[in-house]
């Protein structure tokens, strides 16, 4: 079995096999897999409302696995270029305050000599200096700030501080935070008080229906070029029931029963074969 996935040409053969041009269910950020739903979709109109109003802070919070990094990726395609200066940070776990304003500054500006300043206090002044340049040339700063539900409480607080940096008419900086849904009982937390009121916008994303989860999978399928006649219908019923309408969870399993499938040489899906995931 490791033989035949162990490489390019066997990936090939795999895509071939089913008519595909790519992998319809990666678990990566491609942006031709964003799927809309209502939800989604006013979720990325009020962040680039928060973003056009000039609003400080604003925020998306979902269970794991509902997208809310590809959201933040379309937000990120749908802001001019010529208007914004766009950054995408990513917080990781023990991530330190001086760290993550560190990675702020270098994706909002490109310059990595910021990553030789020790002083979390002088990273945070040159930061403000070069949000305050950007304005001046013509820019307002964008920041998403994906994995906010790793955020030190010190880093957090910093955000409040970044949200003042203003003319007398606007914000300089808007900060889209995307957080899993314990975030929110974080934020209920006095010490955030004034943080929280700085947040004017907030969107959840929910599971996907059961009628949702038949058109992502099929959507999947047509945009890796594959047809949909190779899903039975009663597999809608049995991914919906296993994966709660969580986009991660269908990735997986309809990766694995095409896997199955696969090394079966069989080229239809079957609730048989989700059945057999199950059972593993």
């Amino acid at each position: 079995m490791q033989t035949v996935l162990a490489g390019k040409t066997n990936l090939n053969r795999f895509l071939e096999f089913f008519g595909f041009q790519k992998d319809p269910f990666s678990d990566s950020l491609n942006l031709d897999f964003y799927f809309r739903t209502e939800r989604n979709e006013q979720a990325l109109f009020k962040m680039i409302m928060c973003v056009e109003h000039n609003i400080s802070l604003g925020l998306v919070t979902a269970e794991s696995g509902l997208g809310k990094s590809l959201l933040g990726q379309k937000l990120l395609v749908n802001l001019s270029e010529m208007k914004y200066q766009t950054a995408l940070v990513l917080v990781t776990p023990g991530m330190s305050r001086a760290n993550f304003l560190k990675e702020l500054c270098f994706e909002l500006t490109g310059d990595e000599s910021i990553f030789d300043i020790r002083d979390s206090h002088t990273v945070l002044k040159h930061l403000q200096n070069e949000v305050i340049d950007l304005y001046e040339r013509g820019k307002k700063s964008v920041v998403i700030i994906d994995e906010a539900h790793f955020l030190s409480s010190k880093s957090l607080h910093t955000l409040r501080t970044l949200s003042n940096i203003e003319v007398p008419d606007k914000k300089l900086i808007t900060c889209i935070l995307l957080a899993e849904r314990n975030f929110l009982k974080r934020m209920k937390h006095s010490s955030y008080k004034s943080l929280e009121s700085r947040m004017y916008i907030r969107e959840m994303l929910l599971p996907l229906t059961r009628s949702e989860v038949e058109q992502y999978i099929k959507f999947r399928i047509v945009a890796a070029n594959g047809s949909v006649e190779i899903i039975d219908e009663n597999v809608y019923d049995a991914v919906y029931e296993k994966t709660d309408g969580v986009c991660r969870r269908i990735n997986k399993i309809m990766t694995l029963s095409f896997i199955n499938a696969f090394f079966a040489s069989q080229k239809r899906i079957t609730s048989d074969i989700i059945k057999e995931i199950e059972e593993k």
